[in-house]
């Protein structure tokens, strides 16, 4: 059940929630970023981490992340569905209010956050498809392409879990790690875009029309999420009354959340 323990990371994790603390346009972030990236000044970064994966996997060191990942992509207590429909009420208000305040700062994050309202068709179905992706939806898939992605994405989950610790352990400062988070969902998307431009498979063949354009959309998203929950970690202070009502919602689906995951239990 991969969104969920997403969301729950998100909520607990101090990590990402001071991931975009200095309440950048989501745009602006990922256009710093991005242009880092391009220019391989984290090179360095991805080959040291990508070697320190294999040392660690080959080694047996990453079987607690590995079993975390596996059960983030079940559901035993079958609540799911019921998540979803609390994301949506919660989604739902956070539309009204950027409907009502377009101008309002924090609208600049609700925005991006829910850019896939604003994809075409064929933007939608590849956007919808990552999601499934991170998900774990492909994981007993049998078609060579599906499983070759989700290794892909079993991969860059256990190098964020290995990301958080470096932080958690005081390794890295929360700067460093909050780009570098950031950088391995570009890599991550790229990876998954080299595999879909060898392959004939007619969503390969989508997501490599379309990516120019999802890509960036989707990791922008990442980016406004980390803000948005910033805001009910406290890490970050409500900027004006619009979005301390943006907080007030959060926190109240982040409740019933845990209500809903306590009363499992």
């Amino acid at each position: 059940m991969r969104r969920l323990a997403y969301s729950i990371l998100f909520l607990t994790s101090p990590l990402l929630a001071d991931a975009t603390s200095s309440a950048k346009d989501p745009s602006v972030a990922f256009a710093e970023i991005d242009a880092q990236y391009q220019a391989g000044e984290y090179k360095n970064f991805l080959e040291s981490l990508h070697t320190k994966y294999l040392n660690d996997r080959d080694q047996g060191k990453l079987q607690e992340f590995i079993q975390k990942v596996k059960a983030d992509y079940k559901d035993p207590k079958g609540l799911a569905k019921q998540v979803e429909a609390l994301d949506q009420e919660r989604n739902n208000k956070l539309r009204e209010i950027l409907k009502q305040n377009p101008d309002a700062p924090i609208s600049i994050v609700i925005t991006q956050l829910f850019s896939s309202d604003t994809c075409s068709t064929n933007e939608k179905e590849v956007w919808d498809y990552l999601n499934n992706l991170e998900k774990g939806s492909f994981v007993n898939s049998t078609d060579p392409f599906e499983k070759s992605l989700q290794q892909v994405q079993e991969e860059f989950a256990l190098k964020k879990m290995m990301l958080q610790s470096s932080y958690l352990s005081g390794d890295k400062s929360k700067e460093a790690v909050k780009n570098e988070h950031v950088i391995l969902e570009e890599e991550e998307l790229q990876k998954i875009l080299s595999l879909c431009q060898g392959s004939t498979n007619p969503m390969a063949k989508k997501i490599v029309a379309n990516s120019s354009t999802v890509f960036p959309k989707y990791v922008k998203a990442k980016i406004g999420t980390m803000y948005i929950f910033s805001l009910i970690q406290g890490e970050v202070a409500p900027r004006d009354e619009v979005e301390k009502k943006v907080k007030d919602i959060l926190v109240e689906y982040r409740d019933k959340k845990r209500e809903l995951m306590t009363a499992a239990q």
